[in-house]
C-alpha cells in the first residue's frame, strides 16, 4: 500500500493511494562449515502482471553462530528492491524503490 501526500512550494496539493499485491515464492538454503558456524543465503522474488503491475526481490547472505544450543548471532547483507506500476497517461503511477545494508541480530531457536 502506497500513499502520497504533495504539496507544491507555490501553492496546491496533490494525492494518491495505491494498494498493489504479488505471489512471492523463495529458496533458503544453510551450510555448516564448522560446529555452531553456519552460512544462510536466501532468495525470494515476486511478480504480478495486469492493471497493476509489480516486481520485487529480497536477497539474503549471512553468518550465524550459535556458541548455545538455542542462541546465536546473525549477520550479513540484506538488498530488497521493488518496481510499482499502473495506470496510463495522465493517470500513470510508478515507484521504484530499494534498501540495501548490513543486519545483525539474535537467533532464538526451539
Amino acid at each position: 500500500d502506497t500513499q502520497y501526500d504533495i504539496t507544491r512550494a507555490g501553492g496546491g496539493a496533490t494525492s494518491t493511494d495505491k494498494f498493489f499485491a504479488e505471489p512471492i515464492a523463495g529458496v533458503r538454503g544453510s551450510l555448516e562449515l564448522a560446529e555452531r558456524f553456519t552460512v544462510d543465503v536466501q532468495l525470494s522474488m515476486g511478480a504480478m502482471a495486469g492493471s497493476r503491475e509489480t516486481f520485487s526481490w529480497d536477497v539474503m547472505a549471512g553468518f550465524s553462530w550459535h556458541p548455545v544450543e538455542h542462541l546465536g548471532i546473525v549477520v550479513g547483507y540484506r538488498n530488497l528492491a521493488f518496481d510499482l506500476k499502473s495506470g496510463d497517461g495522465t493517470n500513470k503511477f510508478r515507484h521504484d524503490g530499494a534498501i540495501a545494508g548490513l543486519y545483525f541480530g539474535v537467533d532464538v531457536r526451539f
